[in-house]
């Protein structure tokens, strides 16, 4: 998993894409579809991961230390 890290790390640095051979395609990221890469033991592209969670805060922000 470090090489696909870092390896993504270093692309992005040099070229402003973290596409490189030792992960799957890493589309650009935009609002529709939240395409975010999960490195882990099996390394993927995830659609929205936690969208429940983000939906959930989305519909229930408040300033901290408001009134």
């Amino acid at each position: 998993m470090s090489t696909r890290l870092a390896s993504s790390f270093v692309a992005f640095a040099k070229t402003g894409n973290p596409d490189n051979e030792h992960i799957p395609h890493w589309p650009a990221y935009d609002a529709g579809t939240r395409a975010t890469m999960v490195f882990d033991a099996n390394t993927r592209v995830v659609n929205d991961p936690r969208a429940a969670m983000r939906k959930y805060w989305s519909g229930n922000s408040q300033t901290v230390g408001g009134d």
